[in-house]
């Protein structure tokens, strides 16, 4: 990972913060309106997720030197996901428990999480579908924000 130069950064860190905040501001407004204006419920989700394929990201695709799409099969996929409780998401998020069990509740309710005998917490495949095209937006902005930082960090 490339270190930011301070001295770069406080030269134009009003047109950094300005360009970040432009992101931040979009994302949180397409955030916001994805969930109906439940932001909390769009953290303990992914909250949920993150612990869920931790794993995955971290042990098994770095070890098998494939690409994500190709090791992703429903088999490697369902092996490798761990579920949580509502207590770690709780303790992750700084969220309250009573909060998250509410939120756990709504996003069962549309079919975004699953739990299973034990409480153990899952996302359902139905969350890559329904926001496919929102981490494709996502994506194509953080990569536009990173070339616009790059083009301001590089001017002398």
């Amino acid at each position: 990972m490339a270190r930011l130069d301070q001295e770069q950064l406080d030269r134009h860190y009003p047109q950094l913060t300005y360009e970040t905040g432009l992101f931040m501001v979009a994302y949180l407004r397409r955030l916001h309106a994805e969930f109906g204006g439940d932001v909390t419920a769009a953290i303990v989700l992914g909250e949920i997720a993150q612990h869920n394929v931790r794993h995955f990201m971290k042990e098994l695709l770095p070890r098998s030197g494939k690409d994500s799409a190709a090791l992703a099969t429903d088999e490697v996929v369902a092996a490798s996901i761990r579920r949580c409780n509502m207590l770690s998401i709780a303790e992750a998020s700084g969220i309250p428990r009573e909060t998250v069990r509410r939120k756990v509740a709504k996003l069962e309710k549309l079919g975004l999480v699953s739990r299973d005998a034990a409480g153990g917490l899952a996302v359902t495949r139905k969350v890559g579908r329904q926001f496919k095209e929102f981490d494709r937006e996502t994506l194509a902005g953080l990569v536009e924000l990173a070339e616009r930082v790059r083009g301001l960090l590089r001017r002398r």
